[in-house]
């Protein structure tokens, strides 16, 4: 997520500068059509990832607590196993979920 939002601000600059380069409208238009063509090729990669890793049994933890109004949303976690089984401590809330099966 944080290289989709690094890309946009890249090419955010990248415009600007265009812009103020005195850059014509064609080589600007063809300039953010490539920019948006090599964010989506990003996009669909990591989905691909993430698709295979689901394919293959891996588990993606997210914190869904409330604080203060809002949900936290954290993906990192501590890992304790207890009495009753594993429990996972999102490292930002500091709440405990505890895992079944």
């Amino acid at each position: 997520m944080k290289q989709i939002i690094f890309d946009g601000l890249l090419i955010s600059a990248v415009v600007i500068l265009a812009l103020l380069a005195g850059v014509s409208i064609q080589h600007l238009l063809l300039i953010v059509i490539l920019a948006f063509a090599i964010v989506t090729i990003r996009t669909l990669q990591e989905l691909v990832s993430i698709m295979n890793d689901v394919a293959k049994g891996v588990v993606y933890l997210l914190c869904l607590a409330m604080k203060n109004g809002k949900t936290c949303g954290s993906t990192a976690f501590r890992v304790r196993k207890t009495e009753k089984g594993l429990v996972v401590e999102c490292v930002d809330c500091k709440t405990e979920h505890e895992v079944k099966g």
